[in-house]
Formats: C-alpha cells, sequence, structure tokens
C-alpha cells in the first residue's frame, strides 16, 4: 500500500472511453452475410485508451485538531457516523475530505482508560459500485467535547473512474472454462504449497456482482466477480486439502474460488476463497 501525505496527494487525469465495434460500416457489397452461429464473444473488441486508471490508496493520519458537530438525532454512535459521513466535505475532518461517503458503516464502542468514543468506519462502495480490493477504512477517537483526539484511515479517493464494462456476463462466463484457478494446499491448516486446477466446462459457473478492483499495479479497474464451484467428480483429495474446499457435507456447490475478472480485457486478475476454515 502507498502512503501519500494527505496535502501532497496529486490527482490524475483521466479521460472516459467506451467500447467499440471493430467490424466495418460498409462491407463489400459482394461479402455473404456473417452467420450468426459463428460469431464468437471473441469477437468483441473494447477501447482500452487510458484504461486501466492509476490511483493510489491513501494513508490518512490526524493533522490538527477538529471538533464534530452532532444533529442531536439518535444515539451518539449514530451521530459521530453522520458527522464523520457529512456529504458535505468541508464539514467532516479534512483527513477524510477526499472519502467516497456513499454507503459507509459505522460501529462505535468506548475505549478503556480514555473513555473516548472509538469509531470504527467501513466503506465498501466506490463510485456506487462494490470495492472488491482493497478495503476502505478508518478509525476515529472522539472526546466528551466531541473532538477528534486520533484518527487513522486508508482509502482511495473519490471521484475516479474508468471506461463502462463491454464484456456480458455470458462472454465472460464462456471464457472462463480452461482457466486455471490456484489454491493453497494445507495439511491442518499448515501451509503446504499451491495447487492449480483447470476449471472445465461442466463446473458451476455464477457471474456475480460488477464494482472495482485495484491490481497489483495500483490500477483501478472494472470488474465482475465470478465463482466457480468444482463438479463433485473433479474434486481431488489435494483440493479436499486446500483452501478451495467449504464443504460440511456434500461436495456439491462449495469447491471452488471466487475470480474477480476485468470486465473489459476478460482476464483474471485476482481470486479469493469462499470461506477461511484456518
Amino acid at each position: 500500500m502507498l502512503k501519500y501525505p494527505f496535502a501532497r496527494y496529486l490527482s490524475f487525469a483521466l479521460t472516459v472511453t467506451a467500447c467499440g465495434d471493430n467490424a466495418p460500416n460498409n462491407p463489400e457489397p459482394d461479402a455473404p452475410a456473417a452467420d450468426a452461429a459463428e460469431v464468437t464473444p471473441d469477437a468483441r473488441v473494447c477501447d482500452l485508451t487510458r484504461y486501466p486508471t492509476p490511483v493510489g490508496v491513501i494513508t490518512v493520519d490526524l493533522i490538527e485538531k477538529f471538533t464534530l458537530t452532532l444533529d442531536g438525532v439518535g444515539s451518539r454512535c449514530d451521530q459521530l457516523v453522520r458527522a464523520l459521513t457529512d456529504p458535505d466535505p468541508t464539514k467532516r475532518p479534512p483527513e477524510l475530505a477526499m472519502l467516497d461517503v456513499v454507503g459507509v458503516t459505522g460501529a462505535c464502542h468506548v475505549a478503556e482508560g480514555t473513555g473516548a468514543d472509538v469509531v470504527r468506519l467501513a466503506a465498501p462502495l466506490y463510485n456506487g459500485l462494490p470495492l472488491f480490493d482493497p478495503p476502505q477504512d478508518a478509525i476515529v477517537h472522539v472526546d466528551a467535547q466531541n473532538s477528534i483526539i486520533y484518527l487513522h484511515g486508508d482509502y482511495l479517493p473519490a471521484g475516479y473512474t474508468v471506461s463502462e464494462a463491454c464484456r456480458s456476463a455470458d462472454e465472460l462466463t464462456h471464457a472462463i472454462p480452461g482457466t486455471s484457478m490456484s489454491y493453497r494446499r494445507g495439511l491442518l491448516c499448515q501451509y503446504q504449497g499451491d495447487g492449480a486446477y483447470e476449471i472445465a466446462d461442466d463446473d458451476e459457473i455464477i457471474v456475480g456482482d460488477e464494482g472495482y478492483l485495484i491490481d497489483r499495479d495500483r490500477k483501478l479497474r472494472r470488474v465482475r466477480a465470478i465463482d466457480v464451484f468444482l463438479l463433485s467428480d473433479h474434486v481431488t483429495s489435494e483440493i479436499g486439502n486446500s483452501d478451495a474446499f467449504c464443504c460440511t457435507g456434500s461436495l456439491d456447490h462449495c469447491v471452488g474460488q471466487r475470480l474477480f475478472v476485468d470486465a473489459l480485457t476478460g482476464e483474471v486478475l485476482s481470486q479469493a476463497p469462499h470461506c477461511h476454515s484456518c
């Protein structure tokens, strides 16, 4: 994770692009009509100009004292969360001014010793869509006078966007068979190395939510979450002793991984287990 001094964070300009089609507008008069049955998902071409977009996670810490203005409605915790996520960024602490507050949730507890209210914020959305990775959160300590005495947060600065997704759920589904799915082998929760499985045509593939993800090069991508569940006949003893195994009984619908697939390029960017048993 990159750390940027709050006052020095620089924005990147982005030109929003759209997906295109590489078919000629005026085919030869004598050319035979294309057979619809021959059209494949691979025929679609997306305009990747300026995609993906460089966006760094910013890490913020309290710079100077800031006093919150509470509205007196509901519990103290509710009031603190609303004050920290006010739609008007000038009414929030400056360290959180660039946080996309849509969908932010909060939880509170009282710190032992200081008696300060500890507010933990979680921001699962970015630009109105799920942000699959990295997590966005902040922790804030507020004293009895409503002054912030501690703040730390990690999040993406609001306002960045990328091209609209141009690959349909059907296209992505058709592209998954043959893809290599990795898993972590283990014995009694002791890591034993990595393994790989080539996803088969008869495995269960479920295309889920569209959202965003920051890739390994710290660039913002538009992705789809795709859940893969292995046909029970494909489950080996090695896979059964890996993080791909989430079964308590039947092998149906419980062995596999969640893949995050770029909704413009179709490439698998990362994956995550369906469960954490260790």
